[in-house]
């Protein structure tokens, strides 16, 4: 069977499927370290309500108010406004950033990720693309070249991005480009071969992380596309985690979040044992929906209390994350090998035993 790539219906994706900016939460998740691969799949990632977004921009306005060339809070409002959809504002701030760096007069400093120029030339990249995507059918193509073409230029200042979220995010906007956008005349061409080769340049493992990086900042817990993918950069030792996102999308065919899925195309690599792999897949999927529901509530009180992680420090004070499933099953005590054991005394006393009478019945022998 085929695997399934949203490739060919990637242009009815959600605004933020693409996001791989930088700002104040990019920092956290580099401290906290990415979701594992399980985690993605059946969406135990951070997501955070759009209040958030509305105060960190009140927030960002009030500190560059104080000092002009705070870059840092030009990146967190830039990406504020682009999380909410507001594209002329969020490329205003960006282009306010770029002035005052110009009148710093300073340089990239490579291999930087708090680098401003770094910073900035992955978000306007970044904004160009979600706009892009906002605008379909009727796109300005070329949103999406000069998105690509800011991606690179960030990529070129630090190509060791963490997570490797740029390479892949402009791998994935290539692939856009060559299929929908202005170089869209290769009638022949196949994303799904071109992702398989890119994987295969770039190693599966390294591929994944960037994947679940740019749903763990942006494109969110519910992004098909990026679980599709995930799925096309697994190989054959991976068949239960292959299963898991195959079920993930067929949960998402039947509540309708995205077109009914032709099986034929779910994963060619199966597990031995399918059934116990829906079963495991199903208290996954029930230990993410509380995850979220219980760390959505908590932030919201906080927020709607005027409170925000970027103005309070202890902000999470009291939050205690639902704990992880533990899928492995605690190691039983040893069983004593009793069926031996009564072997071993039957043994012992029918020896025991056989002596005995040898003796009793044994003749004496005469006195000299």
């Amino acid at each position: 069977m085929k695997r399934w790539l949203l490739i060919p219906l990637i242009i009815n994706i959600a605004v933020g499927v693409f996001a791989c900016a930088w700002d104040d939460d990019t920092l956290a998740a580099e401290v906290n370290g990415l979701p594992t691969v399980a985690d993605a799949i059946v969406g135990r990632i951070d997501v955070n309500p759009p209040l958030y977004y509305e105060i960190r921009i009140k927030l960002s306005m009030a500190r560059l108010a104080k000092n002009r060339r705070d870059y840092e809070a030009y990146d967190n409002l830039s990406v504020a406004y682009d999380k909410l959809g507001r594209f002329s504002e969020a490329m205003s701030i960006l282009a306010k950033k770029r002035a005052a760096m110009e009148g710093q007069e300073l340089e990239p400093k490579s291999g930087d990720s708090r680098d401003p120029w770094y910073r900035y030339h992955a978000n306007l990249g970044t904004v160009l693309a979600h706009e892009w995507v906002r605008r379909q059918p009727k796109a300005d193509p070329k949103h999406l070249t000069e998105g690509i073409r800011q991606l690179q230029r960030s990529i070129e200042i630090n190509p060791d991005a963490h997570f490797g979220r740029e390479v892949v995010q402009v791998k994935i906007l290539q692939m856009l480009n060559r299929k929908f956008g202005a170089a869209q005349s290769e009638t022949d061409y196949s994303p799904e071969s071109d992702w398989h080769a890119f994987v295969n340049k770039q190693g599966a493992a390294n591929v994944i992380d960037g994947v679940i990086g740019m749903m763990a900042l942006g494109a969110g817990a519910d992004s098909p596309e990026m679980i599709s993918l995930i799925s096309s950069s697994l190989g054959r030792r991976d068949a239960h985690l292959s299963q898991l996102t195959t079920l993930r999308l067929q949960e998402m065919a039947a509540a309708k979040q995205i077109p009914k899925l032709d099986f034929e195309i779910a994963s060619h690599y199966m597990p031995r044992d399918e059934r116990g792999v829906e079963q495991t897949y199903q208290k996954l999927r029930a230990n993410a929906k509380t995850f979220r529901k219980n760390r959505d509530a908590f932030m919201v009180a906080k927020l709607k209390a005027g409170q925000h992680p970027d103005s309070q420090s202890d902000f999470w004070e009291g939050y205690v994350p639902t704990p992880r499933l533990n899928l492995v099953e605690p190691p039983k005590p040893p069983r004593l090998p009793w069926p031996e054991i009564l072997a071993g005394v039957g043994v012992i006393a029918g020896g025991g035993a056989l002596l005995l009478l040898i003796r009793k019945y044994q003749p004496k022998r005469p006195l000299m």
